[in-house]
């Protein structure tokens, strides 16, 4: 079938349909809040507002990421760097150095030693980093 020759399709029944389903979801979404609304208790104590308050800030939420990311780098300060492998080629690709026998392959592989006490250093400061966001958290939920 040739790209001029497509069939005509009615838009009409197209667009009742979107329409119907639109009308249908609103309804369901309007009945739907109407009944979470419903659960809601219809007395709240201080204790409560408070309570709900703090869970609902998002300001502390934040903070609690940042504390859980301080954590993170606890650990990550604590470990020991990876090892490093190094391979390199010369002369792989070239067909007259092959035949008079110059290519080369070179490993290697290395370690880092840290002295010095500087892992621990990094713990400590990780540590302390932890505690100023704990005290930052603090301050921020009671003010």
């Amino acid at each position: 079938m040739a790209m001029g020759n497509r069939p005509a399709v009615p838009v009409a029944p197209l667009c009742r349909r979107a329409r119907r389903w639109f009308i249908i979801c609103t309804f369901l979404s309007l009945a739907c809040s109407g009944a979470a609304s419903a659960q809601e208790p219809a007395e709240l104590t201080l204790r409560d507002a408070l309570a709900l308050a703090l869970q609902r800030n998002s300001e502390l939420a934040a903070f609690g990421k940042e504390r859980a990311a301080t954590e993170a780098a606890i650990l990550q300060a604590g470990v020991l760097p990876n090892p490093v492998l190094e391979i390199a080629g010369d002369n792989r690709g070239n067909a007259r150095k092959a035949e008079a026998g110059d290519r080369s392959t070179s490993i290697q592989l290395g370690q880092l030693i840290e002295l010095g006490g500087k892992r621990g250093a990094r713990v400590r400061v990780a540590e302390a980093s932890r505690d100023l966001a704990n005290w930052d958290y603090e301050a921020k939920r009671i003010a």
